[in-house]
């Protein structure tokens, strides 16, 4: 639950890494590494998105997984 929100964005950024790193070395990249370059920004902003979901406050304003406050669980 916590690995995948943290390493997906990761991924995203050695990917932008390595095709800046081939094109500083003259390389030319082929046309699938230009075409994952225009995508991964915005994956990287969905990725962020779910990031951010995790560690979101629960909106019921509860304290453990069920949502509800321990008072009104009492009754």
């Amino acid at each position: 639950m916590y690995v995948t929100p943290w390493a997906a964005p990761a991924c995203a950024l050695a990917a932008l890494f390595l095709l800046l790193s081939l094109r500083r070395r003259g390389q030319r990249p082929g046309a699938l590494a230009m075409a994952a370059g225009c995508v991964v920004p915005v994956l990287l902003l969905a990725q962020l998105a779910a990031l951010y979901w995790v560690y979101e406050p629960d909106p019921a304003g509860g304290q453990d997984c069920s949502g509800l406050t321990r008072a009104a669980a009492r009754y």
